[in-house]
C-alpha cells in the first residue's frame, strides 16, 4: 500500500518531504486492519477456497466498508483546513484508506481464492443427516410430546446465507 500511496502522491499535487513521511509510516498500522480482518474471516470459513473468500466478505466485507468510510468522513474536516499539515494528512489518508479498502476488500479475497491456505473441512458430525440436536425447552407453544429433534433439513443455520449477494456472471 505504501507502494502505491508513493506512486500517487504525484497526482494528489504532494511531494516527498517529512510530513507525508510520517504519513506513510502510519499507513503500514492503518491499512493493515482492512486486510487482517478479511484474512480471519477466510481463515475461520469453511468450504472450498471461493466459498471461504466469499463467506469472509459476506462476513466482514460491510463491517470493513464501513469503518473505512466512516474514518474518512472523520477526516473531511482536515481537508477543509488551511493547514499545510492538515491538508497533507486529509490528502494522504484519503489515499490510505482507499488502498486499504482497494486491496484489502477488492484484492485480497481473490487471491486467496486463486492461491489461499487449503480448504478447512466441515467439523466431522457437525452437518452429518442423523445428528441430533437437543430437544427444544418446554414451553406453552412447544409442548414436549411436539418436540423433536431437528436434522440437517430442517436446521436454521445462525450465520446469514449471503449467496443472493452474489453478483449475476455476465452472459457469454
Amino acid at each position: 500500500i505504501d507502494v502505491n500511496i508513493l506512486g500517487f502522491m504525484h497526482w494528489v499535487g504532494l511531494s516527498y518531504n517529512s510530513v507525508t513521511t510520517i504519513n506513510i509510516l502510519l499507513a503500514i498500522g492503518i491499512s493493515v486492519d482492512y486486510a487482517v480482518h478479511i484474512a480471519h474471516a477466510y481463515l475461520s470459513a469453511f468450504g472450498t477456497r471461493q466459498d471461504r473468500a466469499f463467506q469472509a466478505l459476506c462476513d466482514l466485507g460491510g463491517s470493513v466498508l464501513n469503518g473505512g468510510l466512516t474514518t474518512f468522513m472523520a477526516l473531511i474536516p482536515l481537508g477543509l483546513s488551511d493547514s499545510y499539515v492538515f491538508k497533507v494528512f486529509f490528502r494522504m489518508f484519503a489515499l490510505i484508506i482507499g488502498f486499504g479498502l482497494f486491496h484489502g476488500v477488492l484484492v485480497q479475497p481473490v487471491l486467496l481464492s486463486l492461491i489461499g491456505p487449503s480448504s478447512n473441512p466441515l467439523p466431522k458430525g457437525l452437518y452429518e443427516h442423523d445428528h441430533q440436536y437437543p430437544e427444544l425447552p418446554d414451553t406453552e407453544v412447544n409442548k414436549p410430546e411436539e418436540a423433536d429433534t431437528v436434522t440437517r433439513a430442517s436446521y436454521q443455520d445462525p450465520l446469514p446465507d449471503c449467496r443472493h449477494m452474489a453478483p449475476v456472471p455476465p452472459p457469454v
